[in-house]
């Protein structure tokens, strides 16, 4: 069998046909992609969709307007400051209210509020003047009068004060003219009974168990113990200032007489009236 023989230059072109076929591009009818140039970096192929558009931001919303106080407001703010200030008197509060009360008529929450702080604080008042003037300790009194024995004079020391009580811890009194007279000395309890709201006006009932010498030229001088019951006016100027009027008895009770032979059983009662001042 005879071996055909090939041409070697026919080999030779087949192989560098094959090569060039496997190192050219498949293009498959396809346009080559233009090559990039500055001028369209950056930009998309004429037939390229484009991506979807973003809205365009907005600006911020401007806040609301503040709302303005309103007049009534911006008083009652500073009418609160003054209520909680504890160096301003309560009749300084009472007069500001009343004032807001007038210049903002209506009918308004802030006029009501005002209107009940108002009638608490008066309450208040009244309650204070009275405390004031029926329970404030009296730290001395004395009163100037007379009595069957010419001058009287009295003094009163300590004198405790509650809404249904009184009592004067220490209490003495004289009427002496040259040897003769008398002297008591003890303590005082008894009731005030006021005779107006705020206790201005008092009337004071009162017994005293005290000590007494009494010196009659007739009878020598008697030592003993008795009673002095009284009953006093009281006019209250302030929490530290009284002007009274007083008429009370001495009552001798127990004792004796001394250097008297045949002496009487006790002396004769001694009444005395008296003014004065109490502080």
């Amino acid at each position: 069998m005879t071996a055909t023989t090939i041409p070697t230059a026919t080999v030779t072109c087949q192989v560098l046909v094959v090569v060039a076929a496997c190192l050219l591009p498949v293009t498959s009818g396809a346009q080559p992609a233009p090559a990039s140039t500055p001028e369209t970096a950056g930009q998309l192929p004429a037939d390229a969709t484009p991506p979807p558009s973003l809205p365009a931001p907005q600006p911020p919303a401007p806040p609301p307007p503040a709302q303005q106080p309103s007049p009534i407001d911006v008083h009652w703010a500073w009418i609160q400051g003054l209520l909680g200030d504890p160096t301003v008197i309560r009749a300084r509060k009472i007069e500001v209210l009343k004032q807001f009360i007038m210049f903002f008529p209506g009918d308004h929450p802030r006029r009501s509020e005002a209107a009940a702080l108002v009638a608490h604080l008066e309450r208040g008042e009244r309650q204070s003047a009275l405390d004031d003037f029926t329970t404030s300790t009296e730290w001395f009194a004395f009163q100037i009068g007379g009595g069957p024995y010419v001058a009287a004079v009295g003094f009163d020391f300590f004198t405790l004060r509650w809404p249904r009580l009184f009592w004067e811890i220490v209490h003495f009194r004289a009427n002496a003219f040259i040897s003769v007279g008398a002297v008591e000395a003890g303590s005082v309890v008894g009731y005030p009974l006021r005779l107006d709201a705020l206790g201005r006006h008092e009337l004071r009932f009162g017994v005293a168990f005290v000590f007494a010498t009494i010196m009659r030229n007739d009878e020598g001088t008697w030592n003993g113990f008795g009673l002095t019951p009284q009953v006093s006016y009281h006019l209250r100027r302030s929490k530290h200032l009284a002007f009274d009027f007083t008429v009370s008895v001495l009552v001798p009770l127990t004792g004796k007489y001394s250097d008297v032979e045949n002496p009487p059983k006790r002396p004769p009662p001694c009444p005395i009236g008296a003014v004065g001042m109490r502080f």
